[in-house]
């Protein structure tokens, strides 16, 4: 596990621009943010 000095908002414009490039499907991300969230 290492240490994440990123603040949740920027994760969460960095993921909108990885799923705009990707097109991953809605489903698909919730399940990432959940295995995210568990960690």
């Amino acid at each position: 596990m290492g240490k994440f000095s990123i603040s949740k908002s920027e994760l969460n414009q960095g993921w909108k621009e990885y799923s705009k490039k990707h097109t991953v499907s809605v489903t698909k991300t919730d399940q990432v943010k959940n295995l995210w969230s568990m960690r």
